[in-house]
């Protein structure tokens, strides 16, 4: 026993920096199946790389790549009004919009610009007259490769360094004193050896509560998540399935998991889109902002966007194939059920 015991330690001496945390299996309080209801509308959905925005009285579904970049619908029932939206370097025209940064505000939707900055788009016009305007904040030079922005209050922007930029987790942009800083830790599955090569191994999507306290970040490359408080001190840290090549270069080649797709919140849970690429299926798993699993429903289509209702009763969704129907999937009996358990 002594003997098989010296040699577990030399083994974990001289390949532990290549172990990996296995694989932990959560228990959600409810896991199900749903079917969603749909909406036809002209075949208008499609992107490469989508987004989808519930504003108010409006759906925004946006691309970033091709015009038109933004297709407005009319809640509830996804009435189409039309299209805006040009890629371009003149007046009212967008230079590479990330429709993935897409969010709501009273006015209409915001996103990150690489070109631009942040850019508040006020749609209160549309249904009138197709108008729109457009309220640009410019970002620091450093910052405007910014991936995976948010912005936490009217000061404050979060988002991730460009590679070689910073060994922090998170750039930090005071709106108001222009200072740039950098904090969070690396992921503590992360090697300590080589961590500048891990940026595109971090990759992930982040979300803002909607009061400003907290915000999280789900990976796409490793089944994991981390809340961190509105102060920058994380709160949780959440592993579950972490790849056992993920941080070596060689193994990983062409054999890249995606996990996490789309996030989005209310004040009360977080929503996380995870594909399950090496089980085939998606599903829509459902978190408290403690870090507590509170559903995980299995998605009947292959959603590749969605937005959710403040409420928490309805997920409105883009299919990865279908052009021609938004989706949409009730909440509240199942996350009522959840609450009285």
């Amino acid at each position: 026993m002594a003997l098989i015991y010296f040699y577990l330690i030399i083994f974990q001496i001289l390949f532990g920096s290549n172990m990996r945390t296995k694989d932990r299996v959560i228990k959600f309080p409810v896991e199900k199946s749903i079917s969603p209801s749909s909406y036809k509308v002209p075949p208008v959905i499609l992107a490469r790389t989508p987004g989808v925005v519930i504003s108010g009285d409006y759906l925004i579904f946006l691309r970033s790549f091709s015009d038109p970049l933004y297709s407005i619908f009319e809640m509830p029932d996804c009435n189409y009004l039309g299209d805006f939206g040009t890629l371009g370097r003149g007046p009212k025209e967008f230079g590479r919009p990330d429709a993935r940064t897409a969010t709501d505000f009273e006015k209409g939707f915001k996103v990150f610009d690489t070109r631009q900055g942040l850019l508040f788009i006020d749609i209160t016009d549309f249904s009138v007259n197709r108008g729109f305007e457009i309220e640009q904040i410019r970002l620091p030079g450093e910052l405007y490769i910014l991936n995976d922005a948010v912005q936490i209050n009217d000061s404050i922007i979060y988002g991730m360094p460009y590679v070689g930029k910073s060994d922090k987790l998170y750039a930090k942009y005071n709106i108001l004193s222009s200072r740039v800083n950098y904090f969070g830790k690396y992921p503590s599955v992360c090697p300590e050896k080589d961590k500048e090569n891990y940026w595109a191994m971090l990759w992930r999507n982040s979300v803002i509560k909607p009061d400003g306290t907290k915000f999280a970040s789900f990976f796409a490359r490793m089944k994991m998540f981390v809340i961190y408080n509105n102060h920058e001190v994380l709160e949780k840290e959440v592993i579950m399935n972490i790849p056992d090549f993920i941080f070596d270069a060689q193994r990983r080649k062409g054999n890249l998991t995606t996990f996490y797709k789309d996030v989005k919140a209310t004040n009360e849970y977080i929503y996380a889109l995870c594909l399950n690429e090496s089980e085939g299926n998606t599903s829509m798993e459902v978190w408290d902002w403690q870090g507590n699993p509170v559903a995980k429903l299995n998605m009947e289509n292959q959603i590749v966007s969605f937005d959710v209702t403040d409420d928490n009763k309805k997920l409105y969704c883009i299919d990865q194939m279908i052009v021609d129907k938004i989706f949409v999937y009730k909440l509240n009996p199942i996350l009522n059920q959840t609450s009285s358990q």
